[in-house]
């Protein structure tokens, strides 16, 4: 006879044991969180805040990919800023929910960015956003931006903020700053 009749019952129980452990060591891999090459998630992050915003983005930490129970990638000191000197945040972590289907087709896409620790300084006087990114190109376009441009949710989580302007003699420090602003896309209002 074919099949598991020629197998005895210990044989069986041994099959039924060897995938049983298998799917669990495949779990517990997936739900690992797993130090990357941070090279390429630093450029892919860099280039998403870049396009949404016209910020430049560095990291010099590591990056942490984790895909259980949500996929997510944490990188350690965060520069964000723009190309004038207008504003520059620089965060201990940067903690983003990734979306699920772009990862089917090899891309890390975030849907929500958290800063963790962030000092800000920002010119009161000054443009920030020099005309590039999805913001700019919403300011520019008024209603008829594109729906395309997803922005996903920002929070900052135990900050700080230094506020200056020179023409209006202004030189303010906000502490333990905790936001969270929602903005799915740039045509709609934040919230």
């Amino acid at each position: 006879r074919i099949g598991w009749g020629l197998i005895g019952e210990p044989m069986k129980a041994r099959w039924k044991w060897m995938a049983g452990a298998s799917a669990l060591a495949a779990i517990g891999l997936a739900s690992a969180p797993w130090s990357l090459s941070g090279l390429a998630v630093r450029f892919e992050m860099a280039r998403q805040i870049r396009e949404a915003t016209g910020l430049l983005a560095e990291a010099e930490g590591r990056a942490v990919l984790a895909l259980l129970p949500r996929p997510r990638v944490k990188i350690e000191n965060v520069r964000i800023r723009d190309r004038d000197g207008n504003l520059d945040i620089k965060a201990e972590w940067l903690r983003g929910e990734l979306r699920v289907l772009p990862m089917f087709a090899g891309r890390l896409e975030l849907q929500s960015a958290t800063l963790i620790g962030p000092h800000v300084t920002l010119d009161l006087d000054a443009s920030t956003f020099g005309g590039q990114g999805a913001i700019a190109r919403a300011m520019e376009a008024g209603a008829g931006a594109a729906p395309s441009d997803r922005l996903g949710k920002l929070a900052i989580v135990n900050g700080a903020a230094r506020l200056w302007s020179a023409a209006r003699g202004l030189d303010a420090t906000i502490e333990n700053l905790d936001l969270e602003i929602d903005w799915p896309r740039v045509d709609e209002a934040a919230g």
